[in-house]
C-alpha cells in the first residue's frame, strides 16, 4: 500500500475524541456491506473533532474485491500513520482517505504520487505518446461523463503494432467539471514519473490514472461489449422441391428488394439528418437513471455553526419537504424559522423527482453537516435552506457556472445563434405556469442544432423571473459565449445550452401498420396452390414486419 501522512493538520492521541471517532468512521466502512458501487463517503463526529472519510474502489473491482481491499486498507492507514489527522492510501484496487478538514465536493491535487515501468518505449516516441494523449483524452470526458456512483473508464488503442491499455478514474463527489480539470492536471505530470515509458500511473486524492502497454491489467467491466457468437446454419429444407423452389424464387428477390430499399432509406436519412454530438456520452434516459450531482454550497461561514436544536428541526423540515417531491415538482415550506424549498427540472418524471431530491437532503446534510444555510443543485433537481427568508425574492448571483471545453466552430468564434435562441426562450418561459421551457433550433451559420432549457423556482414572480435570467445570460458573455455548451445556475434560476439533446421530450405516437388486403386463393391449381399461399402469406408477413419496424424507427427519432 502506498501512503502519505502529512502533519500540516496536527496529531491526535489514541484515547482522544478524534481517534474514537476516527475508528468509529473506518469501522463503518470496512464493515459496510450495502454499498455495491465501490464509493463510500462518511463524516463521524462534531467540530473540531469531526472525521470526514473517503473510500474508493477501483471501478472494475469485484464487490468482494473492493471490501477486501477496503477492510486491509483501514487496518494498514492507522497503522502506517497512527497520530496524523490527515492521511491518504492507494492499494491497486481502492484508495481511502480521511481528513479532519472537509474534503467532499473539492479537487485535491496533492500529494501527488507515480509509478513508472523500467523499460522504455520502443519504436516511435512521438506516435506513441500522441497515442496515448489520445486515449487519454476520450477516457477522460467518458469518466467525466459518469454519475454521482462512479466515474471511471477503461480503454485500449494500437500504435506501432503495440496495445496501449489505459484507466483514468476520478472520486464521483467531483462534478464533470472538476474531474477533468483534476485528470488533465494529473496527466500533464507524465513527464514527471514516466516519460517515454511502457507503462506508469499517477494517483493523487481526487483522480488517477495508469496505462500499461501489451497489458490488459483491467478487467471487464458490465459495460463491456459481449464476444461475438456464430450464426448456426439453418436446416436444409424438406417437402416437395417444386414448392420450395417456387417459395425461394419468388420471396428472396422481394424480401432483398424491400430490404435494400429500407438500407438506402436509412442511408438517406443519415446523410440528410447531422447526428447529435453527445460529448461523450449517449443521450440522457429519465427514466433508469440516477440523478447526476453538480455542485453544493455551504453558505454560512464556519464561525457561524447550528445548535443541536436547529439540526434536528432541519432534518425535521427535510424529511417533510422530500415526502411531498412525489406529487409535486416544486414546494417551499417553512418550520422553525428555517425555510427550504425544492425545484424539479421541468422535463423529469415524478420518480425521478422524488429520488433526485431524496438524494438531494441526504447529501447536503451529509456536506454541510452543522451549516445553517446551504444549496446543492443535481442535473435534475436543485434544494436549498437557510436560517433567513428567502422565499419570493429573486437571488441573481450566478453560483456556479460549468463549460464545455470545446469552442465553437463559428468563424468569429462567438455563438450569437445559442444567445439568440436563449433570449427567445426567456420571454416565453417566464410567462407559463411552470417557468421553464425547452427549445430545439438550427443554429451556426445552418449547420448546427442547439438545445436550449431555462427556467425559475415558483416562488417568485413572472418578471422576476426574467430579469434573473436576463442577468445570468450578462455571464455567458464572461465566460463561455465561444464554448460549444454550458450553463449557469443561481439560487432563483438557471439556463442551459448544448449542441446535443439533454433534455427529456415527449414522445411522437407512433402510426398504426397498414393491414394489408389478403389474395383471393386459386383453386384452378394442384400443387400451385400451397405454393402461391406460402409464398403471399410469407411475403405479406415479412413486409408487415419490416414496415412496423420503419414505422417504429421513426415514431422513435421523430
Amino acid at each position: 500500500m502506498l501512503d502519505n501522512c502529512p502533519n500540516n493538520n496536527g496529531n491526535y492521541t489514541s484515547n482522544s475524541a478524534f481517534g474514537t471517532n476516527l475508528n468509529s468512521v473506518l469501522s463503518s466502512i470496512s464493515s459496510n456491506t450495502v454499498i455495491d458501487y465501490g464509493f463510500y463517503n462518511e463524516s463521524v463526529g462534531q467540530e473540531p473533532d469531526m472525521v470526514n472519510a473517503i473510500a474508493l474502489c477501483r471501478g472494475d473491482a469485484s464487490v468482494d474485491v473492493c471490501r477486501s481491499c477496503l477492510q486491509n486498507a483501514t487496518r494498514k492507514i492507522l497503522e502506517v500513520c497512527p497520530n496524523q489527522k490527515e492521511a491518504v492510501g492507494w492499494d491497486d484496487n481502492c484508495m481511502l482517505r480521511y481528513s479532519n478538514k472537509t474534503i467532499f465536493g473539492t479537487v485535491e491535487l496533492q500529494p501527488i504520487v507515480g509509478l513508472g515501468n523500467t523499460q522504455n518505449v520502443t519504436g516511435s516516441v512521438n506516435e506513441f505518446n500522441q497515442a496515448l494523449q489520445d486515449l487519454f483524452g476520450s477516457l477522460r470526458d467518458t469518466a467525466a461523463s459518469g454519475n454521482s456512483l462512479q466515474k471511471f473508464a477503461t480503454g485500449d488503442k494500437t500504435v506501432n503494432y503495440q496495445r496501449i491499455y489505459a484507466l483514468v478514474q476520478c472520486t464521483p463527489d467531483l462534478d464533470r467539471q472538476e474531474c477533468i480539470d483534476c485528470l488533465d492536471d494529473t496527466i500533464r505530470q507524465i513527464p514527471t514519473c514516466c516519460s517515454n515509458k511502457r507503462g506508469g500511473r499517477l494517483l493523487n486524492p481526487s483522480c488517477n490514472f495508469r496505462y500499461e502497454e501489451n497489458d490488459r491489467f483491467f478487467n471487464p467491466t458490465p459495460n463491456s461489449p459481449p464476444p461475438s457468437t456464430s450464426m448456426t446454419p439453418p436446416a436444409p429444407p424438406t417437402g416437395n422441391d417444386n414448392t420450395v423452389r417456387t417459395v425461394i424464387i419468388i420471396v428472396v428477390p422481394i424480401v432483398s428488394v424491400v430490404i435494400l430499399a429500407i438500407c438506402i432509406f436509412f442511408f438517406l436519412r443519415r446523410r440528410k439528418r447531422k447526428p447529435k454530438e453527445t460529448i461523450g456520452s449517449k443521450l440522457i434516459s429519465f427514466i433508469d437513471c440516477q440523478p447526476t450531482y453538480n455542485k453544493h454550497l455551504c453558505l454560512s461561514p464556519d464561525n457561524e455553526r447550528a445548535s443541536n436544536t436547529y439540526t434536528s428541526n432541519l432534518d425535521s423540515l427535510l424529511i417533510s419537504l422530500s415526502s411531498k417531491a412525489s406529487v409535486n415538482s416544486f414546494y417551499n415550506d417553512s418550520s422553525n424559522g428555517i425555510y427550504s424549498l425544492f425545484l424539479c427540472r421541468g422535463d423529469v418524471s415524478a420518480t425521478m423527482c422524488q429520488t433526485c431530491v431524496n438524494n438531494a437532503t441526504q447529501l447536503i446534510r451529509q456536506r454541510c453537516p452543522s451549516r445553517k444555510r446551504a444549496i446543492i443543485w443535481y442535473d435534475e433537481c436543485m434544494l436549498r435552506y437557510s436560517n433567513v427568508s428567502f422565499f419570493g425574492r429573486a437571488e441573481t448571483s450566478a453560483g456556479l457556472m460549468m463549460w464545455n471545453i470545446q469552442n465553437t466552430t463559428s468563424p468569429d468564434g462567438q455563438n450569437y445563434g445559442a444567445l439568440a435562441l436563449i433570449y427567445s426562450l426567456i420571454d416565453e418561459a417566464s410567462y407559463t405556469d411552470m417557468m421553464f421551457g425547452t427549445v430545439e433550433k438550427v443554429v451556426a451559420n445552418g449547420n448546427q442544432n442547439g438545445y436550449a432549457l431555462v427556467q425559475c423556482t415558483r416562488d417568485i414572480n413572472s418578471s422576476s423571473c426574467r430579469a434573473c435570467l436576463g442577468r445570468l445570460t450578462e455571464q455567458i458573455q464572461i465566460c463561455c459565449q465561444n464554448r460549444r455548451g454550458w450553463r449557469i445556475l443561481s439560487f432563483s434560476c438557471y439556463l442551459r445550452y448544448e449542441e446535443y439533446l439533454f433534455y427529456q421530450q415527449s414522445m411522437a405516437p407512433v402510426s398504426p401498420v397498414p393491414v394489408m388486403p389478403q389474395p383471393m386463393p386459386n383453386d384452378g391449381g394442384k400443387g400451385g396452390s400451397n405454393t402461391m399461399k406460402i409464398t403471399i402469406i410469407t411475403v405479406s408477413s415479412t413486409l408487415a414486419a419490416v414496415g412496423g419496424a420503419v414505422l417504429g424507427f421513426w415514431g422513435r427519432n421523430e
